[in-house]
This record gives C-alpha cells, structure tokens and sequence, in this order.
C-alpha cells in the first residue's frame, strides 16, 4: 500500500506536466467547482477528477448490493464482467438493449440504491435526465468488473463508435454528439493497475491506420503497437472518485489489472440536447 500511495503522489505531480488539461477538485470545493465543471463540459478542459463523489462505505454498499442483481442483466467480456448492454455493439439487437435499459435503470436505483441522476444533478447544478427513444429509456449507466490479468480496456475513442455504427443514428438525431463527455465513477480502486490513461491524441488527428473498420474489435493488436508511440498520461483514481473526461475525442485506455482485487466502476455518458440546455445520460 505504501507503494501504491506513492505512485499515486508522483502520478498527481507528473499529471501537471501534462498536454491534457485536468483539474482535481474535492466535491466540497463549491466555488472552485462551478468553473472548473462548466470547464470540462464546455470541453474546455479535458478532464475533472471530482475527489471523494461517493463515501468509501456508500460505495462498499454498492459493490456488496450487485449480487442482488437479476444475473440476466450480468455478460461475459473479455476483461470480466458488465452489468446491463451498451449501444456499443448491440448492433441490430436494439429491442433488446431496450429491454435490458429499463430493466438496469430500475434496480440500480433499487438494489444499488443510488440515483445517478440525481448525484449528477447535485453536482453539476444542471439538468440531468435519462436518454429516452420513442418512450424507451437508455441505459444511464452500465457496472463494470476488471478482472486481474484479463488485459484490460483497448485503447480507444468514443468518436469512432459514435460516428460509425448504427446504434447511435437515434439519439444523434436530438443529441448534440460532440459535446458528449464520458462519466466514470470508482466503487472498487484495484490492487494494483486498471489505471485509466489518456494518450496524447485526439480524434481529428487520428492517422488513417488507427481508423481501420471495425478496428477496435478485430485489429486490435496492431492498433495497439501505433498507440503505443504517442506519450501517455496516467490518472490515478481512488474509491469514491468520478472523473468526467472528453473520452469522444481523447484516445484512453485502461491498463490491465496485476493484483489481486477487480476494479469495478459505474460508467455511461453525458450531453447535451439539440434543443434547449438539458443534458441526458447514456450508455
């Protein structure tokens, strides 16, 4: 543990050499946060790590309530586990992603019992509300398990899923894609790596290679070798910790876990409507 607190100070240091611009706040800090929150959703800012959102024991409850579950909702993924579907890959399946949406929505308020909407809404000062499609909810948020030495999440931006697969034509047509941020919540910190990375490379100068069809599914290993030679920046993140990053345009990643303990995080996606000022999440 003495290791690993000592990565995590010389991780903060080093982040304030980044070319990404992060700012670290506690969710106490009500006058440094307005700014710096309008920041991140303006895209102004590329990331906001909110330090303490959830209560370690709030987010113990959480991870110990998962097994109130319906397992239907439970999938097998190459790096664990995930609670409820996503619009990434669900392809022609919508009916069902539907299905599972509000089945999810419903026992994470429940048997998870938290309101991520309303955490938001508190946080943000800004009008949060679920993604709907012809009365039909999306998921506001899907739990994920790491599991150790299972390789982690490939390296990627949302830019190539939201721009290229059909799952996303619906909600493109009254959502605002580019203002869209990806939001991440830490219930379980790993014992050792699941760090989040940012790579220093953005969507619009993403070379041809790295934008093969499909690429993030069935090329993965070369992508990976290209990646690999843009600098990268850790973010170390703790229990109860959110960040909100520009995961549409920022290429990340998140390393594989080489202890013992699983990371497991809550996680979808925030913006802005066409119309009006609202905000919607999604998954």
């Amino acid at each position: 543990m003495e290791l690993k607190a000592l990565f995590y100070k010389l991780s903060k240091s080093l982040s304030k050499k980044s070319r990404h611009k992060i700012e670290r706040i506690n969710r106490s800090e009500n006058l440094k946060k307005r700014e710096v929150l309008n920041g991140v959703l303006n895209h102004d800012l590329d990331a906001v790590v909110v330090e303490g959102f959830l209560s370690l024991n709030k987010c113990s409850q959480i991870v110990d309530a998962r097994s109130g579950l319906s397992q239907e909702l439970r999938n097998e993924i190459p790096f664990g586990t995930v609670y409820g579907k996503t619009l990434v890959g669900s392809g022609d399946s919508m009916e069902e992603y539907f299905t599972r949406a509000r089945q999810l929505n419903e026992q994470i308020v429940e048997v998870l019992e938290i309101d991520i909407l309303k955490e938001l809404r508190s946080l943000l000062n800004i009008d949060v509300s679920t993604a709907f499609q012809n009365g039909d909810p999306y998921t506001v948020g899907t739990i994920r398990s790491f599991f150790p030495q299972k390789g982690g999440l490939h390296a990627h931006a949302e830019a190539e899923f939201v721009h290229t697969l059909s799952e996303f034509n619906q909600i493109k047509n009254w959502v605002d894609i580019e203002t869209q941020i990806n939001y991440l919540l830490i219930l379980q910190e790993p014992e050792e790596g699941g760090e989040l990375v940012l790579y220093d490379l953005r969507w619009n100068q993403t070379p041809n290679e790295l934008k093969s069809n499909q690429g993030f599914y069935n090329h993965y290993e070369s992508r990976e070798a290209i990646i690999n030679k843009y600098s990268q920046e850790i973010i170390p993140l703790k229990t109860g910790d959110l960040i909100l990053f520009n995961g549409i345009n920022i290429w990340h990643a998140v390393k594989q876990i080489t202890g013992k303990t699983d990371r497991i995080t809550f996680a979808g996606f925030l913006a802005k409507e066409k119309e009006g000022s609202n905000y919607v999440v999604y998954n």
